[in-house]
């Protein structure tokens, strides 16, 4: 059951708050079903060996982990698969993004990308802490009614992301931060999971990830 306890009580220094945080993504990490982990990064290797497009999105503190996902997989995957990575963030485009905000809907910002660039096979990974909010939910619905494959990391409870998504990555926590700690985390993991499976054996711990 996610839990909703932390924090609980006044700390009388910010070193004991870190101790018991600390604690709680250890926990929250531990949750997390690893066979879901296993779904996403073969989802993701499958989709840079066949050339399909990976769009990530999320609001918030989810749009910068999105961003972030984009530098790490982008330049590192591509170097170590020698393929060009065809990833790219939806938060990146601001100003169309605000002119489909204004415009049509704020529901609507990442399902228009969807619509209008998506193809079937490629792949939307939505990020959500909550997995509730409307343009996330609807970016992963127009997503699979055109045949994306679909990832989603959420939080909480998961909202309905968590069940909608063909790869759901759910972190049984209640605290954003530990949330969004969690899910970076989960990213970094799968990208140096699929990055070492290309780097020689006999080379590993010796590379630097």
């Amino acid at each position: 059951m996610t839990r909703y306890c932390f924090p609980d009580r006044k700390y009388a220094s910010a070193g004991d708050f870190a101790g018991d945080y600390a604690r709680q993504l250890n926990e929250a990490m531990a949750g997390v079903d690893r066979d879901q982990i296993d779904g996403v990064a073969g989802c993701l290797a499958a989709a840079i060996d066949a050339g399909r497009e990976i769009f990530v999105c999320g609001n918030g503190g989810s749009s910068a982990i999105a961003n972030h996902v984009t530098c790490d997989y982008v330049k590192l995957l591509g170097l170590a698969t020698g393929k060009p990575v065809r990833l790219s963030s939806l938060n990146a485009y601001s100003e169309l993004n605000f002119a489909i905000a204004n415009d049509i809907a704020f529901e609507e910002v990442f399902a228009f990308h969807i619509a209008q660039r998506g193809r079937e096979g490629d792949v939307l990974w939505a990020i959500s802490s909550s997995g509730s909010s409307p343009n996330i939910v609807k970016v992963l619905e127009t997503a699979r009614a055109k045949g994306l494959e679909t990832i989603a990391f959420t939080g909480f409870e998961g909202g309905k992301a968590k069940d909608i998504a063909t790869h759901s990555v759910h972190v049984p926590a209640g605290n954003y931060g530990i949330v969004e700690d969690a899910h970076q985390m989960l990213a970094h993991i799968v990208c140096q999971y699929v990055r070492h499976l290309h780097v020689k054996e006999e080379t590993l711990g010796s590379v630097v990830f």
